[in-house]
């Protein structure tokens, strides 16, 4: 599923907005948030089997339809991992992606503000996309201003229906201009040492990769209630239902157990049961298999590691 965000939305919104996308000088329209490997139901996500993360030159090669380096190194680790494909490769298909869907020229441009409805959106890209059907695309809003437009493609990057995707849509949705952010108030370069961002849980629903699962059919919820800019510090409350499954770190958690009873169990040492109030940190490396007794809640704090320093890219 291809995602493309209002960057107007993002910049009027977000607690500390990407000076690179919102900036004095920026005038982003849409802009590509991800594409998601996607099941009929659900998706997967984080699973750290590539064992690579993107070079600074793959990231600065983004910017130009991605333009935040913290939401490519973001949408890698969360949705790339689970591609199949190596950094280049995933990168390069969601540039091929964002090219088969062609913004109607109505939304070029962030330079008015202006009431539309979800239904007109969706029309406007149906009619500027030949082949593209109702139930392969959603509009999301937030707070009442359009946040999203989602497009369902095939593995071949085709338009195709996807029922878990299309969903009701509000009535109408306020279409920002890029004409404020809250960096206009102030230096976009200052340092920021001090952060009480507005939580808001906006929940995503995901399932561990199938290959990946030991017992049950485990399912998570996760809410971010921060990220930082450069997408390495990571914070947030993650849920999960019964089951098991294989974990493998390339980064560092910390993470304390809100409610109900895990077990994590490493694969070179004795298990270690986790109940309300527990905490425990895993480090890259870290190997090994979690188990839900039932269903948990934990508060966590992820670090990932730096970006790699530019290197040939695998032939």
């Amino acid at each position: 599923m291809l995602s493309l965000s209002w960057s107007p939305t993002y910049c009027a919104q977000s607690d500390r907005p990407d000076p690179t996308q919102c900036g004095l000088s920026k005038r982003f329209a849409f802009v590509v948030h991800g594409l998601w490997p996607q099941y009929e139901r659900g998706f997967p996500s984080d699973c750290r089997v590539t064992g690579r993360f993107p070079t600074r030159a793959q990231v600065d090669d983004m910017l130009d339809v991605m333009p935040s380096p913290g939401l490519v190194r973001h949408e890698w680790r969360k949705h790339g991992t689970c591609s199949g494909l190596d950094p280049r490769a995933y990168f390069d298909t969601v540039r091929a992606a964002a090219a088969k869907v062609k913004t109607p020229a109505d939304f070029m441009s962030a330079d008015r503000e202006r009431d539309v409805s979800p239904a007109d959106v969706e029309r406007a890209f149906i009619d500027a996309n030949p082949g593209m059907k109702p139930s392969g695309i959603a509009v999301q809003c937030r707070d009442g201003d359009m946040q999203e437009v989602r497009v369902c493609l095939t593995k071949d990057l085709a338009f195709r229906p996807c029922a878990d995707v299309d969903r009701r849509l509000p009535r109408l949705a306020r279409l920002g201009a890029g004409l404020r952010s809250p960096l206009m108030d102030h230096d976009a370069t200052a340092a920021m040492r001090l952060h009480r961002p507005d939580v808001i849980e906006i929940w995503e629903e995901s399932v561990p990769p199938a290959e990946r699962v030991v017992e049950g059919s485990p399912t998570f919820r996760t809410a971010v209630h921060y990220e930082a800019p450069d997408g390495r510090l990571i914070t947030g409350v993650w849920e999960a239902t019964e089951g098991s499954w294989k974990i493998a770190y390339d980064e560092w958690e910390w993470c304390r157990l809100r409610s109900g009873r895990c077990v994590v169990i490493p694969d070179d040492g004795e298990p270690v049961p986790l109940g309300p109030g527990d905490a425990l940190v895993l480090e890259p490396g870290f190997t090994g298999v979690w188990s839900v007794l039932e269903p948990c809640s934990k508060d966590f704090v992820v670090m990932l590691p730096p970006p790699a320093e530019d290197e040939p890219d695998a032939a």
